[in-house]
């Protein structure tokens, strides 16, 4: 079927046009059949001969008094189609409406034979006068049906729990008037098999129909009928709808006067359908909040800052809805009330008003602090009044009101641990040690209201001046402890000191230690610190102290090595054993079986998983080891560091974290400060100069100018990566791809297997037992028979200078590893400055800095700890 639609659009704000109230709406054509088609026209298979002159007429209406005279033009906006035709006038054109209103005829003339079937067709239009233009839209349907319903369907809006009743009118228009009907009336029965769910059967009725009632049926020469259908939801059905609109068609059967469906005269068509549509409106929607319901009090302990600051979060139960928002201190009560009606305190939302959705939209009370407790004593409170209000419309609007309610408690403090938890006695009462206690619940003065005292800590029983302690944060306690309280009585050889600490649990400040933990005091060896040979730096107060494989290490501390008659004050170094490497114990008093021994072990993980390792140890003295991070333990795990000495071990308490590398450059004052301990090769001619790096520049010493190269000394780069074979064959001299690896197969061998491998020339016998690692080993070039010693083929990095002058010189590294004849554990790192030097860096002293991937070597400003180099 075709139907030609034809509505008015939104007219343009400036005209005086309108479109006639009576004007059609819609107009159905019937398409035949292809049978049909042949018996009309002998045969012949196209439509043209079938199709009549149908039109549609929109009355063009010019408010004004009749006679005004005023020009209205027609122009199609689209392209007109071909089988689109207008009376009076063709487009564009002109027409006169002083006597309106005028009717302007649109007539479908022959549809385009490709046209698809079903389908919707648009064309636009503008109806213009002097004043402005009215746009029009036309629409060609092309549909496969005898009949076809007129919209709209109603809409039904539901209550929730209630039954509504509605009805639908209907247009029917039969078909081609070309064709006849016949004199047989057309009937209508309702399909009840297309009754949707949410309508009760029994409650339909069609009325205005004949066929329904009086069993007369529709004449072809009618035109229109307009049955009407009763419609009555279930309101049972409807509650299971989802919200919004849900269409379904009823199917109305077509017969002839006998009941017979589909009659010859209708070509087949045996059914038409009217949609139906039911609306499920929102249930009005309510406001609530995630923290509580109306009138609840949320009560809170507080003792420290931050403040818990309050939040609400309203939320919809369906449809979003506008709240206001507000606060008010409204009460301080408990011991010695505080009166907050002059203190200026407000606790203002983060906005005053919202839009609560299903999820819920937080609002919080920044303003509120810990100076609402200023001068106030445990026990006291706050009370804050936080009001809601909804804007709901059709809705009810009752404010939602909670309660916060924070009451001033006091926090306890605990102790843990304490580091070092063994120290040695003090010589002197004006000698002191620091100790860090690590726990819960310490309390800073900036953490506290002004009435109520930070932690307190005890030497025993005796509160310790306030002096002597810091807050470092809520688990960390930096304690100096004076000799007097460090010391062995006569007659004993050991002894405890208890530090104790306490917080404010009452109105007055406390008296005595709530949580203590003992320190010991012993004349054994005792771990005091870990630190890097290189820079001396010291961890973040509660920290553990970081360490890489091979690196050179400091162990400070005390009666590591007792003192003896004869023994020397400087201490004990190391003794290479015949194969060059540095022990893993050392004699520190007698000889023989009668020797007492020094050892260093680092111990990881527990039960299956432990690990004890030796350390090479190359010096000590009563307070100080110097000693290499051993190879063989996991990066990543926390290991304990214990020294034993003449069989007296420490207390194994003291911990170091394992990581892949932690760079420190060497400085010429051995002290992780200043001047690196750096040479530079300078070329000038064919004279090729090599001299240390400083700030005196002599006749043989050479400022560092652009194209020198850098020989920098640092520890701590980590276990060497390179790979290449300790072999004859091995003649490259190229970094890093000749750099041998330290251990590898038998037809690639590294460093170890060459060592443990007795070889005729030079004369030299392997090990036994043989290495199982080169830690402590003394590199010898001897036993490399081709290439460079273990080194670094991770990216390397040499970063100089600061701020607008730093450069990160990467790719002129030409060699990082381990140093030829030196124990394994110290690096050089080769690097050629560029040329010409960077602005900002002639005869200046640059900071220098190292770093393999993203771990780099920790540089500080001077004079705290640096390395330098100068130019």
């Amino acid at each position: 079927m075709l139907a030609l639609a034809l509505w008015a659009g939104t007219a343009n704000a400036q005209t005086t046009l309108e479109v006639g109230a009576n004007s059609t709406q819609d107009l159905y054509y019937v398409v035949p059949t292809a049978a049909q088609i042949a018996a009309a026209n002998g045969g012949l298979t196209g439509t043209a001969a079938l199709e009549p002159q149908l039109s549609c007429t929109i009355n063009i209406v010019l408010p004004a008094a009749p006679g005004t005279a005023d020009a209205v033009t027609y122009a199609a906006v689209d392209n007109k189609p071909s089988w689109l035709a207008t009376t009076p006038i063709a487009s564009p054109g002109s027409i006169d409406v002083s006597n309106d209103p005028v009717a302007l005829t649109f007539t479908v003339s022959v549809p385009d034979a490709n046209l698809l079937l079903p389908y919707n067709y648009y064309f636009h239009f503008t109806v213009s006068d002097s004043a402005g233009s009215l746009p029009l839209a036309i629409a060609l349907h092309v549909l496969p049906s005898v009949f076809n319903v007129t919209p709209p369907a109603v809409l039904t809006e539901v209550t929730p729990g209630t039954t509504d009743t509605a009805s639908v009118s209907m247009s029917l228009t039969p078909g081609v008037t070309a064709v006849t009907y016949g004199s047989s009336p057309v009937y209508f029965t309702l399909d009840t098999h297309t009754v949707p769910l949410w309508i009760l059967n029994s409650s339909i009725s069609v009325s205005g129909v004949p066929g329904f009632s009086s069993g007369t049926g529709v004449a072809s020469s009618n035109n229109t009928t307009a049955p009407s259908v009763a419609l009555v939801l279930d309101p049972t059905v409807v509650a299971t709808l989802n919200t919004g609109t849900t269409t379904q068609s009823i199917g109305f059967i077509i017969t002839d006067s006998s009941g017979n469906p589909n009659p010859t005269n209708l070509f087949g068509v045996s059914e038409v359908y009217v949609p139906i549509s039911v609306y499920k409106a929102n249930t009005v929607p309510t406001l609530a909040l995630v923290e509580g319901i109306n009138g609840q009090t949320i009560s809170h302990n507080w003792s420290t800052l931050p403040i818990p600051v309050p939040v609400v979060t309203p939320f919809s139960s369906n449809e979003s809805i506008p709240f206001s928002i507000s606060c008010a201190i409204t009460a301080a009560g408990g011991p010695s009330a505080v009166d907050l009606s002059n203190t200026g305190k407000s606790c203002t939302p983060s906005a005053a008003s919202g839009l609560a959705t299903t999820l819920g939209t937080p609002v919080y009370f920044p303003t509120l602090d810990a100076t609402l407790f200023t001068n106030a004593k445990l026990g006291n409170f706050v009370e804050v009044t936080i009001t809601v209000t909804p804007t709901v419309v059709g809705g009810v609007n009752t404010p939602i009101v909670i309660n916060y309610k924070y009451t001033l408690t006091p926090i306890p403090a605990v102790v843990t641990t304490a580091s070092p938890s063994s120290v040695a006695p003090l010589a002197s009462s004006t000698e002191s040690m620091v100790i860090v206690l690590k726990g819960t619940g310490f309390v800073g003065p900036g953490d506290v209201t002004t009435a109520i005292s930070s932690t307190k800590v005890f030497f025993g029983t005796i509160p310790a001046p306030s002096t002597n302690y810091v807050v470092v944060n809520s688990t960390t306690l930096e304690v100096t402890v004076p000799g007097s309280y460090l010391f062995i009585p006569a007659g004993s050889t050991t002894s405890t000191l208890a530090l104790g600490v306490a917080n404010q649990s009452g109105n007055n400040a406390p008296s005595a230690p709530t949580s203590t933990y003992n320190v010991s005091i012993t004349n054994g060896p005792v771990v005091y610190g870990v630190f890097s040979t290189a820079t001396y730096l010291q961890p973040a107060v509660g920290s553990n102290p970081v360490v890489a494989p091979y690196e050179l290490i400091s162990i400070f501390g005390a009666n590591f090595v007792p003192v003896v008659p004869g023994q020397t004050s400087t201490g004990i170094n190391a003794t290479l054993n015949s194969y060059n490497k540095v022990p893993t114990s050392l004699t520190i008093s007698g000889s023989g079986t009668n020797a007492a021994t020094l050892t260093v072990t680092f111990a990881t993980g527990t039960g299956k998983t432990a690990a004890n390792v030796l350390a090479p140890i190359l010096f000590a003295n009563a307070t100080q080891i110097n000693a290499i991070v051993p190879s063989g333990l996991a990066v990543g795990a926390t290991a304990t560091v214990t020294v034993n000495s003449a069989g007296a071990p420490s207390d194994g308490t003291f911990a170091v974290t394992l990581v892949t590398a932690a760079p420190g450059i060497f400085t010429m004052a051995s002290d992780g400060v200043g001047q690196g301990a750096i040479e530079q090769i300078h070329t000038s001619g064919n004279t090729v100069t090599t001299s240390v790096n400083g700030s005196k520049h002599g006749a043989s010493v050479y400022a560092a100018s652009g194209g020198d190269t850098l020989v920098i000394y640092l520890t701590g780069l980590g276990t060497p990566d390179s790979i290449a074979a300790d072999a004859a064959t091995n003649k490259s001299t190229l970094y890093p791809g000749a750099c041998i690896a330290i251990s590898g197969a038998k037809a690639t061998p590294g460093y170890l297997q060459v060592v443990n491998t007795t070889t005729k020339s030079p004369v030299y016998t392997a090990p036994s037992p043989v290495w199982a690692n080169i830690d402590g080993a003394v590199l010898q070039s001897s036993m490399i028979l081709g290439g460079l010693p273990p080194c670094m083929q991770s990216q390397v990095t040499v970063t100089i200078g600061t701020g607008a002058s730093l450069v990160a010189l990467t790719d002129a590294v030409s060699y990082a590893g381990f140093v030829s004849g030196s124990v394994a554990g110290l690096y050089q790192i080769n690097v050629t400055l560029p040329s010409p030097l960077p602005t900002g860096w002639a005869t200046t002293t640059q900071q220098i800095q190292v770093s393999i991937g993203n771990t780099a070597s920790t540089t500080f400003t001077s004079p705290v700890s640096t390395a330098l180099v100068q130019f």
